[in-house]
């Protein structure tokens, strides 16, 4: 499920004694260790405490706290700040959407697509009016995740030089435990199959393609085969 962040407030029980902070802010809530939402005429900011001293990561200037693991969000109305408390990594954009376990940022000069809980850049590619993009995750592959562009209704495949757009156009995956095992591919002459690779397993060109999974039941009296259509 996506949502996008700034939508939700972040709560939290106040910490013990935080000398260091408690002068100059109205609240202080403890959001990790050694990690403080600090509040102050009605805005949001966070810090950290490093050799006894405070870090500032934002200025109260917020609106609100969102918290998926690692990842930090503090919104504003068209601002979003991003903070990875295990690397200290801190982005800014100005929207962010997350479909877990990854996150699209969308700032002035790029998009991306980052794994929310390390921090790692997937993917990111040039911002400019004509080209928001509307990633959906796909599952995954032995080389990473996969992306659906809606925008552009294109897939978005791990290559060893990266991602690019896939060619020829898939019309439909076909994900099982979160892993892409095949595609249901269309090209100028019909429909084709691709493995999660790229590799084909038909041509392009048939006009149906439908996919059936074979259920093996047995016993030590007997053994069944039963057949449900997936696609």
């Amino acid at each position: 499920m996506q949502y996008t962040v700034g939508k939700r407030h972040f709560t939290s029980n106040a910490p013990g004694n935080v000398r260091i902070l408690q002068r100059e802010y109205e609240n202080i809530y403890e959001l990790a260790e050694n990690t403080f939402v600090l509040h102050k005429n009605g805005k949001t900011g966070l810090c950290r405490i490093e050799n006894s001293k405070a870090v500032h990561i934002a200025d109260c200037l917020y609106d609100t706290v969102d918290v998926l693991g690692n990842a930090v969000f503090l919104s504003k109305e068209d601002a979003v700040r991003y903070y990875n408390s295990k690397t200290k990594a801190v982005r800014d954009f100005n929207e962010v959407i997350i479909d877990t376990p990854y996150m699209y940022g969308y700032g002035v000069k790029y998009q991306y697509i980052i794994h929310s809980e390390s921090g790692k850049i997937i993917y990111k590619k040039k911002s400019n009016k004509y080209s928001r993009t509307y990633y959906t995750y796909c599952g995954e592959t032995d080389k990473g995740p996969v992306f659906f562009d809606a925008k552009s209704n294109t897939y978005y495949y791990p290559g060893d030089n990266g991602y690019k757009p896939h060619e020829p156009h898939i019309l439909r995956p076909i994900i099982i435990n979160g892993k892409n095992i095949i595609n249901i591919t269309e090209g100028e002459n019909g429909l084709g199959v691709i493995d999660w690779c790229g590799n084909a397993i038909t041509e392009n060109k048939y006009d149906d393609i439908s996919l059936e999974l074979n259920i093996k039941a047995v016993n030590s009296n007997e053994s069944i085969v039963k057949t449900v259509k997936i696609y």
